[in-house]
């Protein structure tokens, strides 16, 4: 086996990620593990990096980043495709700049990496931002698994401070690719399948995964929708530390909606007002309640026991317990 130290591994977590606000909002198709390829990279960038610098991406990197097994073929082919990914960004000045995102890709043989440049025309867009820029989370993102939530997720916190985005729906579908700038053939013609498999399929995953919410109304002109307003909820910074930036109080957010019943707002509550230590303390004795048959109700007692013992405001209906 080859002689690397996985990079990722031993460098301190950075949760907070920095693109270009022309980035986020370029024209380009990449798949859910090609975008999380790109994200490992935008990650590992130093600004003074120097030009010609080959970055690694290691494959148990990005399973411990996505907490999903990745086939290592799968790897080498979406780290060919993105040879191929070309992003048409719109500069300061009108002029439309069409890029290749990486310059090369080799697949390590045996060690489990790929090692990637970065096209020098965009380097500007991801190297010693001042001005102009987005930031996002970076484990968050990675938790997405639409590549449209994950384009979504971008555009959306580029606006989470004004609470609101406005977009039509032709540039919003140019933006990700659903229409062939060529032929003008456009991919899900029919509305309801533009939500259906766009909109709501983000909306949902941000809700669970990430610190932007959103809703959306989309307005007509004469019988078709032409324009979309997005209100943008943006979680407490808080919070927006804790729920998917950190793995061990993801874990644990997820373990309260899923083994305890709480809804998410309940859980995400209790992970930011309740020390680690207490959470897992009272959960405890409330899975030895539950094992001697005491609890009927699991979310509303659970809910209950959090409310009384910190005084959250979880609103929970009181449980029922048998004496």
């Amino acid at each position: 086996m080859a002689a690397y130290l996985s990079q990722e591994m031993i460098r301190a977590k950075e949760a907070v990620l920095v693109e270009h606000n022309a980035l986020i909002s370029a024209q380009y198709d990449m798949s859910a593990t090609e975008q999380n390829i790109f994200c490992m990279l935008v990650r590992q960038i130093k600004q003074e990096d120097p030009p010609g610098k080959l970055y690694h991406i290691y494959v148990k990197d990005l399973e411990e980043a996505t907490n999903r097994r990745v086939d290592y073929q799968q790897i080498q082919r979406s780290a060919k495709k993105l040879l191929a990914c070309i992003c048409t960004i719109t500069k300061e000045n009108g002029n439309l700049l069409n890029v290749a995102i990486i310059s090369d890709s080799e697949y390590i043989e045996g060690g489990g990496l790929v090692e990637i440049g970065i096209s020098p025309k965009m380097r500007p867009y991801l190297f010693g931002l001042k001005q102009y820029f987005t930031k996002y989370g970076f484990h968050m993102f990675m938790a997405l698994k639409s590549k449209y939530s994950k384009r979504m997720y971008k555009m959306l916190s580029q606006f989470k401070n004004t609470g609101v985005m406005r977009i039509s729906v032709e540039e919003l579908k140019q933006r990700l690719k659903l229409i062939n700038p060529k032929s003008g053939k456009e991919k899900y013609t029919l509305w309801s399948m533009f939500a259906e498999k766009v909109l709501e399929v983000s909306k949902r995953e941000l809700q669970t995964y990430t610190d932007i919410h959103f809703t959306y109304v989309a307005k007509k002109t004469g019988r078709k929708f032409t324009s979309i307003e997005f209100k943008i909820q943006h979680m407490p910074q808080q919070l927006a530390l804790k729920f998917g930036e950190d793995k061990v109080v993801s874990d644990l957010q997820q373990r309260l909606t899923r083994e305890f019943g709480l809804s998410v707002w309940q859980a995400n509550d209790i992970v930011v007002n309740v020390p680690e230590k207490e959470i897992a303390r009272t959960l405890y004795a409330i899975k030895l309640k539950k094992l001697d048959g005491k609890v009927i109700n699991l979310g509303g007692f659970t809910a209950q026991t959090f409310e009384n013992k910190y005084g959250l405001g979880l609103m929970g209906n009181k449980p029922k317990e048998i004496n």
